[in-house]
């Protein structure tokens, strides 16, 4: 299946996922679709991610749990928390867009 979402009023991302691995994850701690992410494209940023292999021997499903203790953020407070968070890394770098280009990143 393909899922596609805009961030930030023109960064698109195109994602492929199965929904026969119903497992929510994929790529660069990317989550949140009902099955596992093979396939994901941000044509601005000129990347894509594919899988290669699925290997799926010896596998236990027993053992998956969802994570416990995960603090939830909306948008504007995790941007907010990373941008207090990176001010004391502003004084150790020479170009100060760096952090600004971290912050971009991380939010995508």
């Amino acid at each position: 299946r393909k899922a596609i979402t805009r961030l930030y009023d023109s960064v698109y991302v195109f994602a492929f996922y199965a929904e026969e691995i119903p497992i929510s994850g994929g790529p660069c701690t990317v989550q949140g679709l009902p099955g596992l992410i093979l396939g994901m494209t941000i044509p601005r940023l000129h990347t894509s991610w594919i899988a290669t292999k699925v290997d799926v021997t010896n596998f236990d499903v027993a053992s998956i749990k969802a994570p416990t203790g995960k603090k939830t953020y909306t948008s504007a407070e995790f941007q907010k928390y990373l941008t207090e968070r990176m001010k004391e890394w502003e004084q150790y770098m020479e170009d100060k867009n760096q952090v600004k280009m971290m912050l971009w990143n991380a939010l995508l």
